[in-house]
């Protein structure tokens, strides 16, 4: 099944999306990475700008299993849930197969690094 992730992190970016994308290269072979794309946080304020990217790749896991291990990769570099200002790294599942997040075409930070991978329409 092909698979396109979101990859994101505002707290020692370049350290955190290097460690992920190893991790990610091991759990799916094959992976393909986006350019890093930096984006202003959404929630404003003085929360530190966000870097951004996409990964394409194909799986045999299920959806439920890749999420799982996608959580695991961000508890390994420490992700916590509990301070959304401070990200050590965020790993979402944008699409699988044919079925997509809404955030794939409403959020800038999804669309423009995924379109470096794949043509992504309405």
């Amino acid at each position: 099944m092909q698979v396109l992730l979101g990859i994101g992190s505002n707290c020692n970016a370049d350290e955190n999306i290097a460690a992920a994308k190893e991790r990610l290269a091991v759990l799916l072979p094959g992976i393909q990475f986006s350019r890093v794309w930096q984006f202003p946080a959404a929630q404003g304020g003085n929360v530190p700008p966000y870097s951004n990217l996409a990964a394409l790749a194909n799986t045999s896991l299920s959806q439920d299993e890749l999420k799982q291990q996608l959580r695991c990769i961000e508890a390994e570099l420490a992700r916590n849930r509990d301070t959304p200002d401070s990200v050590t790294i965020d790993l979402d599942l944008l699409a699988f197969g044919n079925t997509r997040s809404p955030d794939l075409l409403a959020c800038d930070y999804c669309r423009l690094p995924a379109s470096e991978l794949l043509v992504v329409s309405g």
